[in-house]
């Protein structure tokens, strides 16, 4: 594989969050080790933090079109670690939330069946039980003959 197929595939590895920003260092220093003029120099313009998805996706536009210094491959596993840390961190806060609306909804579901229990037990005991009417119907049918 030639030294620009092995960047690309490199580029979206480091685009997809495969590596970190020092796995990323490791290769380009095994990658210098075997041929130094492996990389072009060349001076990139960094955006300051905070980074976002379209940043990311700027630089991968950026990539696409031929920039593939050393510099600008350790920006784009900067950036992508960051914001695929971002994305993680932003989707364990959705899955908190959505456990604690589950759990509230469960609280709510189980304080009603709890209520309506006690309701009904409380109307059974105040209601008259059959024995109740086997009593009166009996004293009834005594009086009368």
């Amino acid at each position: 594989m030639d030294n620009s197929k092995q960047i690309v595939a490199l580029i979206f590895d480091i685009i997809k969050g495969k590596y970190s920003l020092e796995d990323v260092n490791k290769i380009i220093n095994d990658y210098e080790q075997l041929e130094p003029d492996f990389f072009v120099e060349c001076e990139i313009k960094k955006k300051e933090k905070p980074w976002d998805t379209e940043y990311l996706e700027t630089l991968k536009e950026q990539a696409i079109a031929g920039i593939s210094s050393k510099q600008f491959i350790i920006h784009l596993a900067e950036v992508s670690e960051y914001v695929h840390e971002q994305e993680r961190i932003r989707k364990s806060k959705e899955k908190g939330k959505k456990r604690i609306i589950i759990a509230a909804i469960a609280a709510v579901v189980i304080t009603i069946i709890i209520l309506i229990l006690c309701v009904n037990q409380a109307n059974a005991a105040e209601m008259p039980h059959e024995t109740d009417y086997a009593i009166i119907d009996s004293s009834y049918i005594s009086d009368s003959e």
